[in-house]
C-alpha cells in the first residue's frame, strides 16, 4: 500500500471518528449567532483558544490570530480578521460572522493541520458580488459572501477533496468544492454541499 494511500486511509478514519462528535450537541453553536461590531466581546461555553493563520492570496497579507481566548471572541484580533477579509477588489472592511471562525478552526482541525489557510474570497460588497456576477454564473445573486458569513479558501499540502470531506463532517454550513480551480467555498449558512 503507497503511503500516500495509507495516510489518505488514515485521515478519513480520524474523520470518520470526527463526524460523530460532531453529532453531539455543541454547546455553543446557539450562543454565537451575531457578529461582532463596536469592540463588543461575545461570551462562549468553551474555555480553549482558538488560533488561526491566514495568507490572503490577493493581497499577499498574512495573518496569525487567537481570535477566541479568556471564554470570548477578542474584538482586537476580530478587528484585524475583518481587515484581512476585506473585500480586495475595493478594500471594503465588514464584520465577518465570528461562526465562520469557528467553522474554519473546526475544520482545521478535523485535518490535523497547523498551515494557515490560504483566503481566494471573504467578505464581497454587493457592487463586487454583481460585478462577478456577470462574468460567472457560478457567483449567486444573494451570496453570503456579502453577508461575511463564507470563504474561499485552500490549505497548502493539503488536497481540496480533504478538505471538502473535512468540512462536510463538521457540518457548520454550506460547502462546495471546485477542483477545477483548486478551492473549497464554506460559508454557515444551512447545512449543503455542491461539487465534485
Amino acid at each position: 500500500m503507497s503511503k500516500q494511500l495509507h495516510s489518505r486511509r488514515k485521515f478519513l478514519r480520524t474523520l470518520s471518528g470526527f463526524t460523530g462528535l460532531s453529532m453531539a450537541p455543541n454547546a455553543f453553536a446557539q450562543i454565537n449567532k451575531l457578529p461582532l461590531s463596536d469592540n463588543q466581546e461575545m461570551p462562549l461555553a468553551s474555555g480553549k483558544d482558538k488560533q488561526l493563520d491566514f495568507l490572503h492570496l490577493h493581497t499577499g497579507e498574512s495573518l496569525s490570530t487567537t481570535f477566541f481566548s479568556g471564554n470570548q471572541f477578542v474584538a482586537t484580533e476580530m478587528s484585524d480578521v475583518n481587515y484581512l477579509l476585506r473585500d480586495h477588489h475595493n478594500g471594503e472592511v465588514y464584520d465577518m460572522n465570528p461562526e465562520l471562525l469557528n467553522l474554519l478552526y473546526d475544520v482545521r482541525s478535523a485535518l490535523g493541520t497547523q498551515k494557515p489557510i490560504h483566503v481566494i474570497s471573504a467578505y464581497r460588497s454587493p457592487a463586487t458580488n454583481e460585478k462577478l456576477r456577470k462574468n460567472s454564473t457560478k457567483v449567486a445573486k444573494k451570496s453570503l459572501h456579502m453577508q461575511g458569513k463564507a470563504i474561499d479558501i485552500r490549505i497548502p499540502g493539503v488536497d481540496v477533496k480533504d478538505i471538502h470531506q473535512a468540512a462536510l463532517a463538521v457540518k457548520g454550513g454550506g460547502v462546495g468544492l471546485y477542483t477545477r480551480s483548486d478551492f473549497v467555498h464554506l460559508d454557515v449558512g444551512r447545512v449543503r454541499r455542491w461539487g465534485k
